[in-house]
């Protein structure tokens, strides 16, 4: 008699948490969706930072200084806005 094995996976518990997203990563997400795949040169100056910075911190060579997110927030938010605007939605 050969014994069945399961294929089931094992479910995740709703307790899990997923790991942090890492501020370069979120900064990586925003400035590609701004500026595609040349999204570091044109995104390190609106932080404030060096393209050779950014290229450090995706290598994890240290980190970008905490107000870099929330910077790069504001300039995307201001991005959009005028991306509405020229396309005639006022919205935002």
């Amino acid at each position: 008699m050969s014994e069945a094995r399961s294929t089931a996976r094992p479910v995740p518990t709703p307790d899990a948490e997923a790991p942090a997203e890492r501020d370069i990563d979120i900064i990586a997400r925003i400035g590609e969706a701004m500026h595609g795949p040349l999204w570091i040169g044109k995104t390190a100056p609106l932080m404030g930072e060096t393209h050779q910075a950014v290229r450090r911190w995706l290598a994890g060579q240290g980190a970008p200084p905490p107000y870099s997110v929330p910077w790069l927030k504001d300039a995307a938010r201001r991005h959009a806005a005028r991306v509405l605007r020229a396309v005639g939605d006022e919205t935002p």
